[in-house]
């Protein structure tokens, strides 16, 4: 009897030992739920009546649909196809500020396989983007293609579409190449004057650049080619191709002298990217008396509003290095009153502040924020400034006045910046009085591709009170 008690007792203490080294081994860990944005997913937008073999598959909303619910909670979207709608996805994705990895499916099917395959430029050693597509042509995988002649091409026909317009009439610094819109992939040509500046942003062209400069040379006759690749750390790296070490001179846009150094900053003097929308800021800028221009740099728009009859004029900057520049071009254009403009070395927020303080309005506004600004003794992003500048700047706005806010950068979509511009305006004393209206885009010599979200990075709004009085 007492063996078998012995027994149980036994069997049961093992049945217990047993049971809590697998619910040790086997608990169930608690983790905390994730809440930050992850990295990127797998993305495929098939819904539950599209399929291959009914030749139904998901709609251009369907799959915007979709990525709008990834907006925010993801960094990016890997695809496996470019075909049966899918090709759409990067153009899509852009809209929602999401990056794509588009990918292929390979099999037995070489029809199939050349609709999915494009042609790219390997770049390893950029820091983000590997590859650029060069060529989406399956014609371009049946021959042997030489890709000297297919540069020549490409070069010719962005020259030739901007040497045969109006634009060298009106100005002489403009774009030549504007990269992917002109089908040459993170490359830039800006004519200024009579000199050329080659921007690299995909490190690739260092390789081919002795075919580069011989096709250039070939197609336009210039004093110097300059040779500038954009970095990540605004680093000044620039060199000529015939041994100057720097260049100094006067170029000239809209009836304006602007004072342009190359190889002295990191910039030389004017943003180019910034001519064309001056010039579809003239019947507004032709309706107004006054201007505030805050981070004038070296004051182009601050001498365009004066040109077209502005009596009064305030640049802010940071800077009075560009601020001595400012003067440098004022003095270029004896035609101006100078009398008539002011300048003020200080942040943009304690400018508007001050001008506040004092009563000022200015019938025309122009805040065109870095895009990381600083104001001396910290750093932010620009879309995050407005948060602060933008009450300010209304309470310096004219009730007839009108207000561009533009922001600098690929990685805010317009429908983020407006909607950041709106909430602002809901929260500050101005709410319901002002409209959100016109938008701002890059255009004519620098107009970029679309669905080429990272070459749409300028963004202008304008903002004008509802009930002008």
């Amino acid at each position: 009897m007492k063996t078998k008690i012995v027994t149980v007792i036994a069997i049961a203490l093992l049945v217990v030992i047993n049971f809590s080294i697998w619910s040790y081994v086997n608990n169930p860990l608690q983790l905390q739920p994730w809440t930050k944005t992850t990295m990127g997913v797998t993305f495929d937008p098939q819904r539950k009546d599209d399929s291959p073999t009914s030749g139904t598959f998901p709609s251009a909303t369907d799959i915007d649909n979709d990525l709008a619910l990834l907006a925010n909670k993801v960094h990016a979207v890997r695809t496996y196809s470019v075909l049966k709608g899918l090709d759409k996805i990067p153009e899509l994705a852009a809209k929602h500020n999401l990056n794509v990895t588009v990918g292929a499916w390979i099999d037995g099917n070489l029809e199939k396989n050349r609709q999915e395959i494009a042609l790219l430029i390997n770049d390893p050693e950029h820091k983000n983007v590997k590859a650029r597509l060069w060529s989406l042509n399956a014609e371009d995988w049946k021959k042997e293609i030489s890709f000297k002649d297919q540069l020549e091409e490409r070069l010719k026909n962005a020259f030739t579409r901007r040497l045969n317009s109006v634009i060298p009439t009106e100005r002489e610094n403009f774009y030549l190449v504007n990269g992917e819109s002109d089908f040459l992939p993170g490359l830039l040509i800006l004519k200024l004057k009579n000199q050329l500046l080659i921007q690299y942003y995909a490190l690739f062209w260092k390789k081919v650049e002795k075919e580069l400069l011989a096709i250039i040379q070939s197609l336009v006759t210039v004093e110097e080619i300059w040779i500038q690749e954009r970095n990540f750390n605004q680093a000044k790296a620039i060199r000529s191709v015939n041994g100057s070490k720097n260049a100094e001179f006067v170029l000239n846009e809209y009836g304006l002298n602007y004072q342009i150094r190359i190889n002295e900053h990191y910039d030389f003097g004017i943003y180019t990217d910034m001519s064309a929308i001056r010039k579809q800021m003239v019947p507004y800028l032709q309706k107004s008396q006054s201007m505030l221009n805050l981070y004038s740099y070296t004051g182009a728009f601050s001498l365009f509003g004066l040109k077209h009859g502005m009596t009064k004029v305030v640049s802010v900057d940071l800077s009075s290095k560009y601020l001595g520049w400012l003067d440098e071009n004022l003095a270029l254009n004896p035609e101006i009153k100078k009398e008539n403009h002011t300048s003020m070395c200080m942040p943009s927020e304690k400018a508007l502040e001050k001008l506040a303080a004092e009563g000022s309005l200015f019938e025309t506004i122009v805040c065109d924020p870095p895009s990381a600004s600083s104001d001396g003794s910290s750093t932010s992003s620009a879309l995050k400034s407005y948060e602060k500048l933008l009450p300010l700047m209304l309470k310096v706005l004219a009730k007839n006045g009108t207000l561009f806010a533009f922001l600098n950068t690929h990685h805010i979509s317009w429908n983020k910046f407006e909607e950041k511009l709106k909430q602002i305006i809901a929260a500050s004393e101005f709410n319901n009085q002002l409209v959100i209206g016109k938008r701002f885009k890059l255009s004519d010599d620098c107009l970029p591709l679309k669905g080429f979200h990272e070459g749409d990075y300028l963004k202008g709004f304008l903002i004008e009170f509802k009930h002008k009085g």
